[in-house]
């Protein structure tokens, strides 16, 4: 499915199917070099999905560094570990994932992969003014999660 409301083309992963929905966004994030095992931040208010994505990514290479719940964790978390990649739910216990985001983004040149069920066009929009990686969809096929974020991450020739 292609989404023609968003500004620029951005990689929208359907977790279930993980069908690639569109085309990925250009900006200076695509220039991360993750190498083969990528340190991740895991930005989740769900205490189970973020156990569960903790231990399918540990399983599949990625070292994960932290796992926090709230905006101001997720800024403070990514400014003092500087992971490759954070996945990042937008509807947090305290506070907006893509405020986090853009938080770090104007100091760190890392990978946003949004995590989450608010998949609307508003939200989606908010999103595009972010240099993000990848939005996948909740709910998501665990098995898939380690894919699609390595999709997400791995620059386009």
């Amino acid at each position: 499915m292609r989404l023609e409301i968003l500004p620029r083309p951005t990689l929208i992963l359907s977790a279930a199917s993980g069908e690639l929905d569109s085309d990925t966004p250009d900006g200076a994030h695509r220039n991360v070099d993750v190498g083969p095992n990528p340190t991740l931040l895991i930005v989740e208010d769900e205490g189970l999905v973020a156990m569960n994505m903790e231990s399918t990514l540990a399983d599949s290479g990625f070292r994960v560094l932290a796992v926090v719940d709230t905006e101001t964790e997720a800024v403070e978390a990514a400014l003092r570990l500087k992971p490759d990649v954070i996945l990042m739910d937008i509807t947090l216990r305290v506070g907006n994932g893509i405020a986090a985001a853009k938080t770090i983004q104007r100091t760190l040149n890392v990978h946003i992969v949004f995590v989450s069920g608010n998949s609307d066009p508003t939200t989606l929009a908010a999103a595009q003014q972010t240099k993000f990686s990848g939005f996948i969809r909740k709910p998501f096929v665990t098995n898939r999660l380690a894919g699609l974020v390595r999709e997400a991450i791995t620059p386009k020739n």
